[in-house]
């Protein structure tokens, strides 16, 4: 009895239930025709249409990136305002407060980017909208935008921009449609852009033009390049490859020297080709004159090391030439052998020239601590040489990064 009475219970409730959800529904849908059925989105939201309707707006920079005069912007805008002719009582639509419709049933700004480089100017790629019962719009858009913007890259990079991002309401004068508060949240940084800091503030005004005034969003942006990522991805490669190849000169080896050098200028070149695509574009930037100047310095480098060493060896080849042709040794008497005045053949012995075939064991001697010490002596001029090639080049070096941080810091 007791388990009949709850299954029968459980039954009606449930009843209720379904009951009450398809009442929620149709009154969904009734709200729906109610509301947009004669509504027009082409028409102001506002009863009196001799009357201003005030948008308030709030930005959030969601991306900032600089390419030469085109600054990037990713933008969200959250705009409110209230809709007069989109109101209605909660208690005729079982407490239905707040919908959501799609953004092509109500009126919704449209904006005009004077200094765009783009012919969209700012559209919309993802919205949506909430509508309440007392007729406030909530409008979230998020878009794109590319604009023009003032640069100056001297002092790259380190150099700081100032850009004005102008959006125009389109289509209305200001006395129709005006923005009246404004607000710029905290950036939220992705991707690439974290080589920026981005600073700024956004206001209202209007705009005159020939024909009327409108409503304008202003933007002021001001752009650093991130410290980090300066040292890290500009500076110190550049300047550490540059001295690693002076170091070129002081290796005692000379074939050693070409290898060093011709792969330390590899190496700075396939280090800053990639990198020079975040460079700015244009002819009076220090940073590109002063890698420039690093280059032709470490081209110059090989070019001299291959030169020596092509020296050196075209010398060594034609002293072993003149003692061939001279002294014609296809055999000698090897001396210092225990068997004296024996006939051997040809060994890996210097011997003084004129020599053959008689020559006593203490001119021998003598011969190679003469030749001990002319080597001993080339080996001292070939490293005052490079000594004082390094002392050069090393100067150059610095006068040039002396050069490059006084402009880069704003000196003079």
């Amino acid at each position: 009895m007791v388990k009949t009475c709850l299954k029968r219970f459980f039954f009606v409730f449930s009843l209720f239930g379904i009951a009450e959800s398809q009442a929620l529904y149709e009154d969904t849908r009734r709200l729906y025709e109610d509301l947009f059925s004669n509504h027009s989105s082409a028409i102001r939201p506002i009863v009196i249409q001799s009357d201003r309707l005030d948008l308030n707006v709030t930005v959030e920079l969601n991306d900032v990136f600089l390419d030469g005069v085109a600054l990037n912007l990713r933008l969200k805008l959250t705009i409110d305002w209230v809709d007069e002719t989109l109101r209605w009582l909660i208690g005729e639509y079982a407490s239905i407060d707040t919908v959501y419709p799609k953004s092509s049933d109500l009126w919704i700004p449209s904006f005009v980017v004077p200094d765009s480089l783009d012919k969209e100017g700012f559209i919309c790629h993802e919205s949506m909208m909430r509508l309440q019962n007392t007729g406030k719009v909530d409008f979230i858009c998020h878009g794109n935008t590319r604009v023009k913007c003032k640069t100056n890259f001297v002092q790259y990079p380190l150099d700081q921009h100032v850009c004005e991002v102008v959006m125009l309401l389109k289509n209305f004068r200001s006395s129709e449609v005006q923005f009246v508060e404004s607000k710029l949240v905290e950036e939220s940084m992705h991707g690439d852009t974290r080589n920026w800091q981005s600073t700024g503030q956004v206001g209202v005004g209007i705009r005159q033009f020939s024909w009327s005034s409108v409503s304008a969003l202003v933007m002021t942006l001001r752009l650093n390049r991130d410290f980090v990522y300066v040292v890290v991805y500009a500076l110190a490669p550049v300047i550490l490859l540059s001295l690693l190849n002076l170091m070129t000169f002081w290796i005692p080896d000379k074939s050693v020297k070409v290898y060093y050098s011709v792969t330390q200028l590899l190496i700075m070149v396939i280090t800053v080709a990639p990198e020079s695509t975040h460079h700015p574009r244009t002819s009076n930037c220090a940073y590109n004159l002063y890698v420039s100047l690093l280059l032709f310095l470490n081209i110059v480098v090989v070019n001299v090391t291959v030169t020596l060493w092509r020296q050196e060896h075209k010398a060594e080849r034609g002293e072993n030439s003149d003692d061939e042709n001279e002294d014609k040794r296809d055999s000698i008497y090897d001396f210092r052998n225990p068997q004296n005045y024996a006939f051997t053949e040809k060994k890996s012995i210097d011997v003084p020239k004129g020599c053959f075939p008689w020559c006593s064991s203490k001119k021998v001697e003598d011969f190679h601590e003469a030749q001990k010490r002319k080597e001993e002596e080339r080996i001292k001029q070939s490293r005052n040489r490079d000594y004082k090639l390094f002392i050069i080049f090393a100067v150059l070096w610095s006068f040039i990064t002396c050069l490059f941080l006084v402009k880069l810091l704003g000196i003079v």
